[in-house]
């Protein structure tokens, strides 16, 4: 009995800290993305509304982080940054001979995370779109020390506190719902507390 009561503690806080970032983005974000340009984003930020759907940009060849699933070495999360199209980057690389190896940019402000590749065949497909869906999570989340070590090691000298994390396909889950999952988790971790200090008397 007593390690449900545990349960209910564990639980109860991991849902009301999920909906605690829900609520918080909910806030920034709309129900319907803003269409934006790469280029736009990396220069001014997301606006009014953290709910994008970016066009005009290109997937860096120069590097990027990826975490593989506990079993059949597909990968279940990736991280590679972003450079609009027709910027300086873009327009060196042009110039290039079509079998020339591609250089790593040397700078960049915007970083996709996406949970929706997982080979560099399915990653290379979502280069190729016209847009990517996502919400910019910069105020709920950030990259952890690893991701930025390794992502450091390709992109030396880059400031990645400062570039923009587009979590691709998500979408916000609305003020009410998100604020009703934290209240839930609250309730379910404090009725965990009452019970267990109840039952120590």
């Amino acid at each position: 009995m007593g390690r449900f009561k545990i349960w209910m503690i564990i639980g109860g806080a991991v849902l009301a800290w999920y909906g605690f970032k829900e609520w918080r983005i909910s806030g920034e974000a709309k129900a319907d993305p803003q269409v934006i340009t790469c280029g736009a984003l990396a220069k001014d930020g997301y606006g009014k509304n953290a709910h994008v759907k970016m066009t005009d940009f290109l997937l860096s060849p120069g590097g990027y982080v990826y975490e593989e699933k506990t079993s059949g070495g597909s990968w279940s999360k990736v991280w590679i940054p972003v450079v609009p199209l027709g910027g300086e980057y873009h327009t060196m690389v042009q110039a290039l001979p079509e079998d020339a190896e591609l250089p790593a940019p040397k700078s960049f402000n915007v970083i996709l995370q996406t949970e929706h590749a997982s080979s560099a065949s399915m990653l290379s497909k979502i280069g190729k779109r016209d847009d990517i869906q996502g919400v910019v999570i910069n105020e709920i989340d950030s990259l952890d020390s690893e991701t930025k070590k390794l992502l450091r090691d390709s992109y030396p000298g880059i400031d990645l506190d400062k570039c923009w994390i587009v979590e691709h396909k998500r979408k916000t889950k609305g003020a009410m719902l998100s604020l009703l999952m934290l209240l839930a988790g609250v309730g379910l971790a404090g009725g965990g507390v009452f019970f267990l200090v109840k039952g120590g008397k």
